[in-house]
């Protein structure tokens, strides 16, 4: 076992701690670890940990290091953008592929658990595990976990279970402050304000050092004082965490509901959902849901109820769907979704939280909780039992969210009536009878991974698998072993045969995306799989023939690659055999209302369709989507989310219309400036006679003369990141992060994806700009 491993399984002291503890040079593998956990205090250094992490080679390091280096890289990425589910269900998979008989079972457990993003699944899996007996300390940590994640739901009746369970042991029992915690938290989930005031007086006797805890323990005082109707709008401070920032304006928007401000409220809570990755909390993930019901929108309310559960079910779901179903007019479901949530709350002593909800749903009259309350009194139980297998059996059959968008298939997924996108349908067709490579090339955003799934289901490979693969979001080890497989004890870690994707979509296809971002070693890889029809993992002596279909695409111009001697045109000339380039959605304006229509329906209960005023339509059309297809598709969520679900949009619903008329200004300005100086100093200092005013313009600080700098760096220089950008102009990355969206936006440059991991993206001078 390695030494960092055993004092790391053999203690309960965090990683960083550890690291940081080491009496002699740090290997590269820890060294990236300790970068990696710095980058969750300071965002900076998320892309250069990420990016050492994504070059760093594997083969030689002890396979248990690997799967907590793992382990680390998935903690980081999920501190910085837990969205990104792919990748980090990738990296989760390469960590649980590295286990052997020698990998201490704490850390599989650690790894199975971060492949579960639903907390259901994931309180599942910690049930599983529970009967474990240990004495090695890393075991009391994860049960911890397991703790808060219950309490926080308001479930710490199920941990009944587990306190008789781990007073066999004495390492599982917790300390008096972690004891008083979780029981706090789950008060306050449940309603008991008379015990949760209790023991934060408990809890205050005690000095908490550790900072996230003080927070949580902050916050959830403050939804106590909501509880008891203490808080003041005016007097509650905002920290600067900006997740700790939308628990706090989710709680403001709770407070406005009590005080029966319903726009107020929804203002609030929209502010908080925003960038609302998670919360400490499951009252405040209620929080948008509820306003939009008090505000009568059950269309918002179920779609935002429906995404709420593929994380996490929870008994209290059955309270915002009673409350939906009297919206819509049904009553008598109504009755029974009421008669569960009170069935629930009676076993996990959550009374005092049910009266509270009832508080908070303004959209009620008097008699429709007193019908509810009745109904629950009355129904029987075996009639409530067979509600709840229908409903089991109606969510299980349900598809996530995208209803529309996942139906088609074929050339039917690609939506759009323009000349282009039908004669695109046509090579389709045609292009998948024939099995031999495809090369898909256009802008971000276009859709090039659709098109490629529909030419697996037109083609006679349908029935077979189709596995995606983006090649520049992962290293060339990895990508290697992932393209190609390898055999047990190729390198240090390889402890059992791994199958690439080639040998595992069997007569399948196999989709490379990203292909321009690929090492030049894999490129001559690449090429004699293609020429040769058949692969080699890594640590055998013979090929073995493959038999699926490939198909790759990039955003990049890989005849300007090639020019370049960054990809080998021998390679290009294979995998261009038959080439369908997708035209940015700029260019065919016929097919934007088409897909805003779609996007508008997608996941609608009613059936009915979201209008767009002719204003609105004339916005969208003009526009030029520097981000295509999936641009569009965040703007309509962005619009839906903010406009409750509604059925009409105007142009005021959108952000485009603002930016669209900024930009004519600025424009129209750029030209008049040197007769014209728009700042009061400069005129001031033109006024006063042969002052040369150039280094005050270029040492300005504003946004408009940031962006003219930032303007004049693209002229010289071409193509920047974003960390150039923001050590050229000498600001913050999120404040160049603004400009250089702006500069997008105004089509002055674009924004090149060369992987999906935003540590490889850049951008580069506009044709027209140049």
């Amino acid at each position: 076992m390695h030494p960092f491993i055993k004092r790391y399984v053999e203690s309960n002291v965090p990683v960083t701690e550890l690291l940081t503890s080491e009496n002699k040079p740090l290997e590269p593998t820890l060294e990236c670890m300790l970068l990696l956990k710095q980058s969750k205090n300071n965002n900076s250094l998320i892309e250069i940990a990420s990016g050492k992490a994504l070059t760093l080679d594997l083969k030689s390091v002890d396979p248990s290091l690997a799967v907590l280096f793992f382990l680390t890289w998935i903690g980081a990425e999920k501190h910085y953008n837990s969205n990104n589910k792919e990748f980090i269900n990738y990296l989760s998979r390469k960590a649980i592929d590295l286990f052997d008989k020698d990998t201490p079972p704490v850390l599989k457990a650690q790894c199975n658990l971060s492949f579960y993003p639903n907390r259901n699944k994931r309180i599942c899996y910690f049930k599983k595990i529970l009967n474990k007996n240990t004495d090695l300390p890393r075991w009391s940590s994860l049960y911890e976990s397991y703790i808060l994640t219950i309490a926080q739901s308001g479930m710490g009746k199920d941990l009944e279970d587990f306190f008789d369970n781990s007073s066999k042991n004495k390492l599982l029992i917790l300390d008096e402050q972690s004891l008083l915690r979780y029981q706090f938290l789950n008060s306050i989930e449940t309603g008991d304000i008379k015990k949760a005031s209790f023991l934060y007086i408990k809890l205050k006797k005690i000095k908490i050092t550790h900072k996230l805890i003080n927070l949580q323990i902050n916050l959830f005082f403050d939804i106590l004082q909501l509880f008891n109707k203490q808080v003041e709008v005016n007097h509650m401070a905002f920290p600067d965490d900006l997740m700790v920032q939308t628990d706090y304006n989710a709680l403001q928007a709770n407070h406005y509901l009590l005080e029966g401000d319903l726009k107020e409220s929804l203002s609030w809570a929209r502010k908080s959902h925003k960038g609302l990755i998670h919360t400490v909390s499951g009252f405040l993930s209620y929080t948008l849901i509820r306003a939009e019901l008090a505000n009568n929108r059950a269309e918002a309310a179920l779609r935002l109820l429906n995404t709420n559960r593929e994380n996490m079910t929870h008994y209290l779901d059955d309270f915002f769907f009673a409350r939906i179903e009297l919206l819509n007019g049904n009553r008598d479901k109504a009755a029974l979704h009421f008669a569960k949530v009170y069935k629930a709350c009676q076993y996990y002593g959550a009374q005092g939280r049910l009266d509270f909800e009832l508080d908070l749903a303004l959209e009620l009259s008097s008699s429709d909780v007193r019908f509810l309350t009745e109904a629950a009194m009355s129904l029987s139980k075996n009639k409530i039992k067979e509600f709840e297998k229908k409903e089991q059996l109606k969510h299980s059959d349900k598809p996530n969210a995208n209803i529309l968008l996942n139906s088609n298939k074929g050339v039917e997924r690609l939506i759009g009536n323009s000349v282009s996108l039908i004669e695109i349908k046509d090579s389709i067709k045609k292009y998948a009878k024939f099995d031999v490579p495809i090369l898909i090339t256009g802008e971000t955003g276009v859709g090039k991974e659709v098109v490629s799934r529909a030419i697996h289901e037109e083609s006679n490979h349908k029935d077979e698998p189709f596995l995606a693969i983006n090649c520049g979001a992962i290293s060339e080890p990895l990508l290697q072993s992932e393209l190609f497989g390898h055999m047990s004890g190729s390198f240090t870690g390889a402890s059992k045969n791994h199958m690439g994707i080639f040998e595992a979509a069997g007569k399948g296809t196999v989709f490379l995306d990203e292909i321009g971002a690929i090492s030049h070693k894999l490129q001559i890889a690449l090429l004699r799989v293609l020429e040769a029809k058949e692969i080699r993992p890594i640590g055998s002596t013979k090929a073995k023939p493959y038999h699926c279909r490939i198909l790759a695409a990039t955003n990049a111009v890989l005849e300007k690659l090639v020019d370049e001697d960054l990809f080998r045109m021998d390679l290009l000339y294979r995998l261009k055999r038959l080439e369908i380039n997708l035209p940015p959605l700029r260019e065919r304006p016929k097919d934007i209302l088409t897909l805003a229509e779609l996007f508008l329906c997608d996941g609608r209960s009613d059936g009915q369709i979201p209008q767009l005023s002719p204003e609105l339509q004339e916005v969208f059309i003009n526009h030029s989507w520097p981000g295509n297809i999936r641009q569009l598709k965040s703007e309509i969520e962005r619009m839906r989310l903010m406009n409750s679900e509604k059925l009409y949009y105007e142009a005021i619903d959108c952000t485009l219309l603002g930016k669209e008329k900024t930009n004519k200004i600025l424009e129209k300005d750029r030209g008049a400036l040197p007769a014209e100086p728009l700042i009061p100093e400069v005129k001031l200092a033109v006024a006063q006679s042969k002052i040369d005013f150039r280094p005050f313009l270029s040492s300005g600080k504003s946004p408009f003369r940031r962006l003219e700098k930032l303007r004049n760096f693209f002229q010289e220089y071409k193509s920047l990141t974003r960390s150039e950008a923001s050590k050229m102009l000498e600001v913050s990355l999120k404040t160049a992060g603004l400009d250089l969206k702006f500069l997008c936006e105004e089509d002055f440059i674009i924004k090149i994806k060369p992987s999906a991991s935003t540590r490889t993206h850049y951008f580069t001078l506009a044709k027209h700009s140049s």
